[in-house]
Order: structure tokens, then C-alpha cells, then sequence
């Protein structure tokens, strides 16, 4: 009888053992979400300098943190008219984003992710939910197209593709070329450059960036907009 009722108890303990094991992996299973991009391990801070038609019109203050924040923001005069431009990325303290906020003087934007989620503010001020895609990218603008070609593989080579949301226009992936790499002289000083070729949903822009991945220039050829470090006017020209 002793015999029988120890068995007993080392089976009823073994079953709450495995129950509890189950029980746990659901609980993790269950508490996963997609990994989107993770955007830390960069820093820089610059002005940039945005010329249309060869015309300055606005000034821009970049910081990108090592924790993976990234402010922007902008002001000048166009038309006659005084505009403002800002952008904000956050990060968990893994690195990974969270949310984006996007100020443009004709719409504000912005993307939060939610659990498994995004909640996409569209131009209008509506907004929209999308699953999120695993390695899935926020846009940061032209001033954080540097966020693209920092992810871009070299071993690879060739057109490289990135999942990205961009509340303002239809576009699921970014495309990221590695095109040529330059050898210019700034004020005596010898600069190494790497251009990439960046396109999403109509727009095709030109990105140079250093060997430490800091944004030199930014241009849309199509728009006659160029977006110059300050310091390095002089390369405004070059093609």
C-alpha cells in the first residue's frame, strides 16, 4: 500500500513537471511578436544643407544616437513662404524601432508599431493597421537614407531589397545598388565615398556616404533637390 501511494505521488508530481513545461512554452510562444529592423549602432550628427533648383531654402540639424534614435528637423524659406520639416525615430532598448513621426510642410506622417502590428498615420490624419513583416524598415526620410545602405550586404553585391513602410506613398520594399565608389579632394583633405542608388514608389535618389557610413549627400536628380553636408558644398556639383 505504501509501495502503490509513493508511485503515485512521483507519477502526479512528473505530470505537473511536464504540465508546467507545456505551460511555459505556450506562454513564450504565445508572447513572441515579429522582429522588425534593428537601427542602433550609429552615430552622427551634422548640418545639412537642401538646395532646389541650386537655390538654398532650408537648413536641417541631423543626430543620430547609438541607442538607435534619429532626430531631424528643418527650417528655411521657399516662395516666399516659411516652411518646416522634422523627423523622430525611436527605439526600444534593443535597439529595434518603435515609432516614427514625419513633419513636411504639406502632411505630417507616422508609423507606431503595436504588438505585431503598425499603426500607420496616412497624409489625410487617418490612420491604418498592417502586419508587420520580420526585418520590416520605417522611413526616415532623405536625410536617413544612410539607415538603408548601412544594411546593404557587400558580399552580395547587386540590387538588395528592404521591407519598409512609408505612410505617405504605396511602397512595401526599399531597393538599396552599391554603384561606384569615389575619390574626391574637400578642402585638401581626401574623402572616400561610396554612391548608392536608393529607390522606392517613384522615388530614385543618388547617396553618397563615407567609409564610417555618416551621410555626405543626398540628391533627386528628377527634382533638381540636393541635400549637402555642410562642410562639403564644394561636392554639390559632382556627379
Amino acid at each position: 500500500m505504501k509501495m502503490n501511494l509513493e508511485c503515485s505521488m512521483h507519477l502526479l508530481v512528473a505530470l505537473a513537471m511536464n504540465f508546467q513545461v507545456h505551460a511555459q512554452s505556450a506562454v513564450k510562444v504565445g508572447a513572441e511578436t515579429v522582429r522588425v529592423a534593428r537601427v542602433s549602432g550609429f552615430g552622427d550628427q551634422a548640418e545639412f544643407l537642401l538646395y532646389l533648383g541650386g537655390s538654398l531654402v532650408l537648413t536641417n540639424v541631423v543626430a543620430w544616437k547609438e541607442n538607435g534614435t534619429f532626430e531631424e528637423l528643418g527650417e528655411g524659406v521657399a516662395d516666399g513662404d516659411k516652411i518646416r520639416m522634422a523627423t523622430t525615430l525611436t527605439a526600444d532598448s534593443a535597439g529595434f524601432w518603435t515609432r516614427v513621426t514625419m513633419e513636411m510642410p504639406i502632411h505630417k506622417t507616422g508609423v507606431m508599431r503595436v504588438g505585431d502590428t503598425a499603426v500607420l498615420t496616412l497624409p489625410d490624419g487617418k490612420t491604418k493597421v498592417v502586419p508587420l513583416k520580420p526585418g520590416v524598415f520605417p522611413f526616415v526620410g532623405m536625410l536617413g537614407l544612410n539607415l538603408y545602405t548601412r544594411h546593404y550586404d557587400p558580399s552580395k553585391g547587386g540590387k538588395q531589397f528592404l521591407p519598409v513602410l512609408i505612410p505617405h506613398k504605396p511602397a512595401d520594399q526599399i531597393s538599396v545598388e552599391r554603384k561606384r565608389n569615389l575619390h574626391l579632394s574637400v578642402a585638401g583633405t581626401m574623402l572616400n565615398v561610396i554612391e548608392f542608388e536608393v529607390k522606392a514608389a517613384g522615388m530614385i535618389a543618388l547617396v553618397w556616404v563615407d567609409e564610417n557610413g555618416r551621410l555626405i549627400k543626398s540628391q533627386q536628380v528628377d527634382e533638381d533637390a540636393v541635400f549637402i553636408r555642410r562642410g562639403y558644398e564644394a561636392l554639390m556639383e559632382k556627379h
